[in-house]
């Protein structure tokens, strides 16, 4: 029995020499995580410090310290493209050659012979209807430019011209205008060159020819201009019309 009581005192001992060690072992962990709590709360309490000493304006040797915010630099809105510049882009180099329509390249055949002209219309043929009356319209003011020039001979005539300054440019271009008008009768269509647009509108070319060469179209020029004078008014101006017979040859060249 004092054997039972000797084990069972030996056993409380051990168990509470164990649960002291377990203890302090408790303590020490305990301490050392106050430790590490306290170190960090010291740690942050210096940063929360030194920031608001920094936003203070001050360091810890009293300077001033002044933190000016940057400048706020606006940006700038996309270029916007230039009218000028796109458009100078878009117009075709001055050395570029345009071709030529068929019309175009037989009026330079024979430019005193034959006149071009365009018409654009919704339907195509009125666009050549326009064309037409244009290509006759501009050989006529050609011949006439041409028989201004060469009646001015007749400058001195009052029979003819008139005794006023303002008369006599009148009475020449009404003249020029009669005999280019007879002249334009003798002429035909021999070509037509027609395009459409994206819109549908059609743009027409017509090429126009005297019906002779200008050997042929100078005698008419010469026979239209003394139709206009009496027998007795050419008997007296042969020298002049002479004149102006040559003058048209040369203007016809």
């Amino acid at each position: 029995m004092n054997d039972s009581m000797g084990q069972e005192k030996k056993c409380n001992r051990q168990v509470s020499d164990h649960s002291q060690k377990g203890f302090s072992h408790f303590l020490k962990r305990t301490w050392k995580i106050f430790a590490s709590i306290v170190a960090v709360i010291s740690a942050i309490l210096a940063i929360v410090v030194n920031i608001d000493k920094i936003i203070g304006g001050t360091t810890q040797s009293g300077d001033t310290i002044s933190f000016d915010p940057p400048p706020i630099v606006p940006t700038p809105p996309p270029p916007v493209p230039s009218k000028k510049r796109n458009e100078k882009e878009k117009k075709p180099s001055e050395n570029r050659v345009v071709a030529l329509n068929p019309c175009e390249q037989m009026l330079e055949e024979k430019p005193v012979l034959r006149a071009v002209g365009k018409g654009s219309y919704s339907d195509e043929q009125t666009a050549k209807n326009i064309a037409e009356m244009q290509a006759r319209a501009q050989f006529a003011r050609a011949i006439a430019s041409k028989i201004v020039t060469a009646t001015s001979i007749f400058s001195s005539s009052n029979d003819v011209i008139g005794s006023e300054a303002t008369d006599q440019v009148a009475k020449q271009n009404d003249f020029a205008i009669s005999v280019a008008e007879e002249i334009v009768r003798n002429t035909v269509v021999i070509k037509t060159h027609k395009e459409q647009r994206q819109d549908n509108r059609f743009d027409v070319w017509v090429c126009l020819e005297y019906q002779g060469d200008v050997s042929k179209m100078e005698n008419e020029i010469h026979t239209n201009v003394q139709q206009y004078f009496s027998e007795e008014q050419r008997t007296k101006m042969n020298s002049k019309l002479e004149q102006f017979r040559n003058r048209v040859q040369i203007e016809l060249e």
